[in-house]
């Protein structure tokens, strides 16, 4: 399931409610790096790079084609070509990151409130690295009272 079509299902189950909405799903915290597509993936071969094409594509070529990074000897990177900076070899499956949803209040609520919206998305959650909120102008919050105010 791509993370728009997470950002759908989950969004589809709290939108009864209307207290927490899901904004964005995104990777985050990419180690070492983000895999970086070069002109070498772009063969011909397969219509569209997905997961598997792209693991393909580098073990059908036998390490010419890898990732579009380039390092330094002190362990910086770049995705362009600088003279002493060597090609990224790493796999791509070896470039990895957290999956991130970033929800909103849509109004201050309780604890257990928000515990209940958890749960109606809990299996779907599970999938990915974790949640994080992200701060509104109203400055809505969770709180501890049984009658949050708005």
């Amino acid at each position: 399931m791509t993370n728009d079509e997470l950002l759908n299902k989950i969004n589809g189950l709290l939108k009864e409610d209307d207290l927490i909405k899901a904004i964005s799903i995104d990777n985050v915290n990419y180690k070492p790096h983000p895999y970086c597509i070069s002109d070498k993936h772009i063969t011909g071969k397969y219509a569209s790079l997905s997961d598997a094409t792209i693991k393909s594509l580098e073990k059908e070529s036998n390490g010419k084609i890898h990732c579009g990074m380039y390092v330094h000897s002190n362990g910086q990177y770049t995705n362009g070509y600088k003279q002493g900076w060597t090609p990224c070899t790493i796999p791509y499956e070896d470039h990895v990151s957290d999956t991130v949803c970033f929800v909103q209040l849509n109004k201050s609520i309780t604890n257990d409130q928000a515990q209940e919206q958890f749960a109606k998305i809990k299996d779907l959650i599970l999938t990915i690295s974790g949640v994080a909120f992200i701060d509104t102008d109203e400055q809505f919050r969770v709180t501890d009272d049984t009658s949050p105010k708005d």
